[in-house]
């Protein structure tokens, strides 16, 4: 019943003038004259053979949604797709439309990044070749993956950071323990008993041999030596 209000509607419109922005389009009463024998139990409304959604209440009017009344900053900021699509429609050249590209895939998340470059496939055409899109993308994933290894470059930096604070903050206190220690007991005779205090304390702390072979010089089976002793004496 759809199809044929549409296409009588589509009928009328052809024949008569209807840019005039007074026109009214015509009204279509869709009747259905029944002659089968069985009881009619077909539904009678297209509202209840539509999938219904929770939040969303149909309405005659159109939703409109005006990208002119977004700005390019708006739209970016957006995490959404539909924002994304609205800046593509922006585009009023090619240059442009690149730009935008450009853009979108640097600002969009990994969540929808697959989504967004279908979307932008679609809407190239006729407005770019596939091949120059195709380089496009490929330019701004490699952008993305060399700022991403940057960062990780950074996090990197700052754990190395991280660790050799806590190995000179482990090597003063050892040798601080080792003088106390050595008042006490007198047992700390010198440089050496000192670095063993420090490789005892800074095994404690459980940090790797080769940072302990780094800050205190001894090699790994002074290490191994000590760590035997410390099991012994358990």
């Amino acid at each position: 019943m759809l199809e044929y209000s549409i296409e009588i509607m589509r009928v009328i419109i052809d024949k008569k003038e209807s840019k005039s922005k007074t026109y009214k389009y015509p009204l279509i009463i869709p009747i259905i004259i029944y002659t089968g024998e069985e009881k009619w139990d077909a539904k009678l409304s297209m509202k209840e053979l539509k999938e219904q959604i929770e939040w969303y209440e149909e309405k005659e009017e159109i939703s409109l949604v005006d990208v002119n009344r977004y700005s390019k900053e708006e739209l970016l900021k957006e995490d959404n797709i539909l924002s994304k699509v609205m800046l593509l429609e922006k585009s009023k050249n090619t240059v442009e439309f690149i730009k935008n590209v450009e853009e979108i895939l640097k600002t969009s998340n990994n969540k929808n990044l697959e989504k967004i470059k279908d979307i932008i496939r679609y809407k190239a055409e006729g407005i770019i070749e596939q091949e120059q899109l195709e380089t496009v993308l490929k330019k701004v994933k490699i952008e993305k993956e060399e700022k991403t290894m940057t960062l990780a470059e950074r996090i990197h930096e700052n754990e190395r950071k991280e660790r050799l604070a806590i190995r000179l903050q482990a090597m003063e206190e050892g040798i601080i323990q080792g003088k106390i220690e050595g008042e006490k007991r007198g047992e700390v005779k010198g440089k050496l008993e000192t670095i063993n205090l420090t490789i005892i304390k800074m095994l404690g702390l459980k940090l790797d041999d080769k940072i302990i072979q780094e800050v205190t010089g001894v090699k790994q089976k002074e290490i191994e030596k000590i760590k035997k002793e410390l099991a012994e004496a358990k």
